[in-house]
């Protein structure tokens, strides 16, 4: 899913495997100091918002650079390949 806005989940093509997508990272405390590790909170779902899905931009679209500059704060940006959980 992109930050662009759109009405619908339908309006999304679903994503090849591998794909790599881009997930801004707006809150300091999502990226642990000491390690430089992503907290698990930053792929927290906020069921107050009603959320289907996490934000992402997708990397042939935009640089994470790109991806950063939308916010008037971001504190950096995760780099994340699509991919289909196998149990």
């Amino acid at each position: 899913m992109n930050e662009q806005s759109f009405s619908d989940r339908s309006d999304f093509e679903p994503l090849p495997n591998s794909a790599i997508v881009y997930r801004a990272l707006l809150r300091k405390p999502w990226i642990n100091e000491d390690t430089g590790l992503v907290q698990s909170e930053a792929y927290y779902l906020r069921k107050n918002k009603n959320e289907q899905g996490i934000s992402v931009n997708i990397a042939s679209a935009c640089s994470p650079e790109q991806c950063a500059a939308r916010f008037k704060k971001c504190y950096g940006v995760a780099r994340l390949e699509v991919g289909v959980f196998a149990s």
